[in-house]
């Protein structure tokens, strides 16, 4: 979300209610825990891969601007190649990111990457892109998903 000063106006708009901010919240995890299932589903069948999955607390400052004091339990993801030890880790960092639903980290063997959704309410657009490089972004697909899997055999 966003704030754009309009001259002519000499106002802000709104800030998001305590239970529209609580609603994005939710909208939130439902992403996250789907992006998740289709992350685990992408994975080779027979192959030594290991995948935990736990939450942390994460109270967002555009939530507690609004009132939320209470932290939601956010989603993380952590894949690991048994035989190589490498592991993929992916968790949020936020739903409020400029320009986007919602940003997550992934590190894994190959170095820091973003993972955002950049598509409209009820269908995710989910992009990945080197970190502090969003001019390379690209599609997060099963394909792409594979190359990030070879990093870590």
């Amino acid at each position: 979300m966003a704030y754009a000063f309009d001259d002519d106006q000499d106002v802000f708009p709104p800030l998001l209610s305590k239970d529209e901010v609580e609603a994005e919240q939710q909208d939130w995890l439902t992403r996250l825990r789907q992006l998740y299932s289709t992350l685990e589903g992408w994975l080779p069948a027979g192959e030594d891969f290991g995948v935990t999955r736990h939450e942390a607390d994460s109270l967002d400052p555009v939530a507690k601007k609004a009132g939320v004091t209470v932290p939601i339990k956010v989603p993380r993801l952590q894949i690991e190649h048994r035989s190589s030890e490498k592991r993929l880790q992916i968790f949020p960092e936020s739903r409020w990111v400029l320009l986007t639903r919602g940003r997550l980290f992934l590190f894994h063997p190959l170095g820091r990457t973003y993972i955002e959704d950049h598509g409209a309410p009820g269908v995710p657009d989910w992009r990945f892109y080197p970190y502090r490089d969003r001019s390379q972004n690209a599609p997060l697909n099963c394909a792409e998903f594979q190359n990030l899997l070879d990093g870590l055999r």
